[in-house]
């Protein structure tokens, strides 16, 4: 995960306009959940969530623009083709929350551009994990770090908190770290900060970031770094000691390592998680910093 900057996106004028028909819709039916019997709250359900799926082709339009943001990449796991199409993901769900039994979703922020997101299917849908029944990937699932500050309509104004890492929140992506296995885990350990963990931790399974995939993925990508940390060790000594063609080799490896922590670059994270265990090594410090 990379922080995403720019965000939230700017849409057209056509586009807003169009939205706000839809929403008024929206607006007109949800209204009728407060003090609905239950049978009514799934009829209105049922009439909010034609008009979803109906209006999905006004986020849809939204999302190479949301691609453009993190160069084609899942804003949660940084993968471009290895898994899936990329798809709008609402951060805050609109149609209901796996958390909170009685909330009837973010319907509010249906068409609010600052709720998109842009995920691989792997990452957004549900789905069985690897060689068990457990099911990852985000589907409706928003926790949050004190579900008494959950907002259940548009006019509450509780200061929710996510416990789910987002990351157009600068800091949020440096919860995370990875291993030279390709595993995803929390940076922060449970015993220094139970908070930090608890996020990173809930990320990496509802963002299903530890899908075989995907840390296979990441564990050739910090073999391949290690390889060329040590061809940069040894041209490294030879163009110091004179050597024409080793400094041209060198400047290979520090060229490619450039490259893979670039945030075009997928999994760009784990790459610069993997090239840090080697800044005992100045020059490797210096390819960090120069990124």
């Amino acid at each position: 995960m990379r922080h995403i900057a720019g965000h939230p996106i700017r849409p057209s004028a056509d586009w807003l306009i169009r939205a706000a028909k839809v929403e008024a819709k929206i607006i007109a039916i949800a209204e009728g959940l407060e003090g609905a019997t239950p049978e009514q709250v799934k009829a209105i359900h049922k009439e909010l969530g034609n008009i979803f799926a109906n209006a999905s082709h006004l986020w849809s339009e939204l999302k190479p623009d949301l691609e453009a943001l993190s160069f084609g990449k899942c804003w949660y796991c940084e993968t471009k083709q290895v898994r899936s199409p990329l798809a709008v993901d609402h951060f805050r769900p609109k149609s209901r929350v796996a958390e909170c039994a009685h909330h009837h979703g973010y319907w509010w922020l249906a068409l609010d551009p600052q709720n998109y997101r842009c995920a691989c299917s792997y990452c957004n849908s549900p789905m069985s994990a690897d060689a068990s029944k457990d099911t990852l990937g985000k589907g409706v699932h928003f926790p949050l770090i004190d579900e008494a500050l959950r907002n259940l309509r548009p006019e509450d104004e509780k200061n929710e908190s996510p416990c789910l890492l987002d990351p157009t929140v600068e800091v949020d992506p440096g919860y995370l770290w990875f291993m030279q296995d390709g595993q995803a885990t929390p940076k922060h350990p449970r015993e220094r900060s139970e908070l930090f963990f608890k996020r990173a931790d809930v990320s990496i399974r509802f963002y299903n970031l530890n899908d075989s995939k995907i840390a296979d993925a990441r564990s050739i990508l910090a073999y391949e770094i290690k390889r060329q940390v040590i061809r940069g060790d040894k041209y490294l000594n030879d163009a110091l000691a004179g050597d024409p063609a080793a400094y041209e080799h060198y400047e290979e490896v520090v060229r490619f390592l450039l490259k893979v922590i670039r945030p075009q670059s997928e999994y760009s994270a784990a790459a610069r998680a993997f090239l840090a265990i080697y800044r005992d090594k100045e020059w490797v410090v210096t390819v960090l910093v120069t990124a």
